[in-house]
């Protein structure tokens, strides 16, 4: 009997959202980015920017309050900056002779790009109005990566050598063996980072095109909650300095990204503010159900 009431109580309750208001859209979403967090890499962050274009759901519970997912795909970058850097690191050359490289330079720009796939659910509140509405809106939003990160790494200037302890000699050349001058190098690396949880929220006009269409124009923000940098992922032996070295490849110095040679020293989370464009379509079938959105 109790099951019988509960089932019941559910298939009125469906019932009665159902018979709310819906809509459907589509929408377009222009955005600035940038990082954010503890950084003791000596790294700045610059703006990048991006987009996100999806669909959206919208279920009324009344004439105010209405519950969205808006699913969409989004693809934007964000840089940094280094301004100097050296070090140093233990390696072996093509003859198994050991040495030790040394490298130092500055001016390192990076670009790291992104592409995800947000899924937010959302809470909107708008106002009354015959033709114009003011509406706010916030929820949280979870994004899958559809591909690893790209990591566009330039050094605006490097210079390595090659210091043998044996012989007590540092060589700055040559080049081929990846001792000299190797400014304006870059190179890309594909990052594999965390999905994101995310904290959205919107603001702004919705305007009635008519009974049936309305034309959303508003500010959103999205911060990210979750640092995206996966610690320990680097495969034993790999160098993780941001200049490595392996004698096996033909060009044996290794330019890494930022974000890779600093694990555990910054976080990697990022934020997005933009113009959002959205027209949407009330799919309501009686008059009963226009009359929710008056």
């Amino acid at each position: 009997m109790n099951k019988k009431i509960i089932f019941l109580s559910m298939v009125a309750l469906m019932g009665y959202y159902t018979s709310q208001a819906q809509e459907v859209g589509v929408f377009f979403a222009p955005h600035f980015s940038k990082t954010y967090g503890d950084n003791n890499a000596g790294t700045s962050a610059v703006v990048g920017n991006g987009f996100n274009v999806g669909v959206g759901y919208g279920q009324y519970l009344n004439k105010n309050f209405s519950i969205h997912i808006e699913p969409s795909y989004s693809q934007y970058y964000t840089q940094s900056r280094m301004e100097s850097f050296n070090g140093s690191l233990k390696a072996v050359d093509r003859d198994n002779d050991a040495f030790i490289l040394r490298y130092k330079g500055g001016q390192v720009k990076e670009k790291v790009t992104l592409k995800q796939l947000n899924i937010p659910l959302m809470l909107q509140y708008e106002t009354a109005g015959e033709s114009v509405r003011f509406f706010v809106k916030s929820g949280v939003s979870y994004s899958l990566h559809l591909e690893d990160a790209l990591a566009r790494t330039k050094m605006g200037s490097l210079s390595t050598s090659g210091y043998y302890s044996e012989y007590d000699i540092e060589l700055h050349g040559p080049h081929f063996v990846g001792f000299g001058d190797f400014s304006g190098t870059t190179k890309n690396n594909e990052i594999e980072l965390k999905n994101r949880w995310a904290y959205v929220a919107e603001i702004g006009v919705k305007q009635l095109m008519s009974d049936k269409s309305s034309l959303y124009v508003g500010m959103y923000f999205d911060i990210g909650l979750n640092n995206l940098a996966k610690e320990g992922t680097t495969e034993e032996g790999v160098s993780t300095s941001l200049v490595g070295y392996d004698r096996d490849l033909e060009n044996p110095l290794i330019i890494n990204s930022n974000l890779q040679s600093n694990l555990g020293k910054m976080t990697y989370k990022n934020y997005n503010l933009g113009i959002k464009l959205k027209y949407s379509f009330n799919i309501n079938k009686t008059k009963k159900r226009n009359n929710i959105l008056d």
